[in-house]
C-alpha cells in the first residue's frame, strides 16, 4: 500500500505545481473559492522585472461559457516575457443557474484578485499592483472590475473586444436585436428586457463606460467589422476616456471581426507583444 501511496502523492503534486529548470513556477487549478468554477492557474516566471504589475486574465464566452484553458496561449506568452499572471475561471450565467448573474461574476473576479494579493509574498513577488485583461466578456469584466474594484491598486486594464455599454439606444438596438446576445446580456444584468421596454438601471450599472477612472491606463483592441461587439463601443469608450483626460491607447484592427484576427499567427504575435509592452509600461 505504501508503495502505491507515495508515487500517487508525488503525481498529484506534480499536476498542481510544475517547475522548470530555472525554478519558475506554474500552478494549476488553484481554488480561490468553494465553487468548482472558482479556479485559477498562476504562472510565476523567474526574475520578473522589479516593478511589473501582476496580470489577471479573464476568459470570454458571453458570461455563459468559456474556460481559462482556452486562453493558456496568452498566459504562456506573458510567462515567456517575465510577467507573472493568473488566468481565472469564474461562475457562469445560464438558464440552468438563474441565481448567477453579473453580481456573482464580479464577486468572483474580486475574490480572485484578493487571493492573488494575499499570496504574492508566498510566491516570492512584490505587490506592484494589477492589470486586469481579457477578451470579449473577459474584456468587459476587466473594464468593469478595473473601475469598480478598490481593494488593490489597479494599474491598467486591457480590453480585447469587450462590451463597454448596454444602456444607450444604439447599444440596446444592437444587443437586443440578436436572440443570443439578448439572452447573454439579460442574464448578466439579471433582467428580462425586450426592445421597447423601459430601460433598466441594471444596464447602466453593468456598463463600464459610466465608471471611468482617469488614473487607470487602458489598452483597447477592437475590430472594425465585429458583429458581436461593434466598433462603436470602442469609440464610445475612447470618447469618454478623452473627456476624462485618461491615458489610453486604442488599437484598431481593420477589417477584423470579434476574433480580432488572432487566428492569423502574425497578428497574434503583434497583439501579444503590444499587450506585453503595455504591461511593462505601467
Amino acid at each position: 500500500m505504501k508503495k502505491i501511496l507515495i508515487p500517487t502523492i508525488l503525481f498529484l503534486l506534480f499536476q498542481s505545481c510544475t517547475q522548470d529548470n530555472n525554478s519558475s513556477t506554474k500552478k494549476h487549478n488553484i481554488a480561490y473559492g468553494s465553487d468548482s468554477q472558482q479556479k485559477m492557474d498562476v504562472y510565476i516566471p523567474t526574475n520578473t522585472e522589479e516593478n511589473t504589475p501582476f496580470v489577471v486574465w479573464i476568459h470570454g464566452g458571453g458570461w455563459t461559457a468559456g474556460n481559462k484553458d482556452d486562453d493558456r496561449w496568452i498566459q504562456d506568452y506573458l510567462y515567456n516575457n517575465k510577467i507573472a499572471s493568473a488566468n481565472i475561471n469564474y461562475r457562469l450565467t445560464s438558464t440552468a443557474n438563474p441565481n448567477i448573474d453579473g453580481e456573482e461574476i464580479y464577486a468572483d473576479v474580486d475574490a480572485a484578485i484578493d487571493y492573488v494579493a494575499a499570496h504574492l509574498n508566498e510566491w516570492g513577488l512584490n505587490n506592484n499592483g494589477f492589470v486586469l485583461a481579457g477578451h470579449s466578456a473577459g474584456g468587459h469584466l476587466a473594464l468593469h472590475r478595473g473601475y469598480k474594484y478598490t481593494n488593490q491598486d489597479i494599474k491598467g486594464i486591457a480590453s480585447f473586444a469587450g462590451p463597454t455599454d448596454f444602456y444607450t439606444s444604439n447599444s440596446r438596438n444592437h444587443y437586443f436585436s440578436n436572440a443570443d446576445l439578448k439572452g447573454m446580456v439579460n442574464r448578466l444584468c439579471g433582467t428580462n428586457y425586450q426592445l421597447g421596454d423601459s430601460v433598466p438601471q441594471a444596464f447602466y450599472d453593468n456598463s463600464p463606460l459610466y465608471f471611468i477612472n482617469p488614473d487607470i491606463k487602458v489598452l483597447m483592441v477592437y475590430g472594425t467589422i465585429d458583429n458581436v461587439v461593434p466598433y462603436f463601443q470602442a469609440e464610445m469608450l475612447r470618447d469618454s476616456l478623452q473627456a476624462n483626460n485618461a491615458n489610453y491607447e486604442l488599437v484598431t484592427q481593420q477589417l477584423a471581426g470579434h476574433d480580432l484576427g488572432l487566428l492569423i499567427p502574425t497578428v497574434k504575435e503583434q497583439l501579444s507583444y503590444k499587450f506585453v509592452q503595455f504591461v511593462k509600461s505601467l
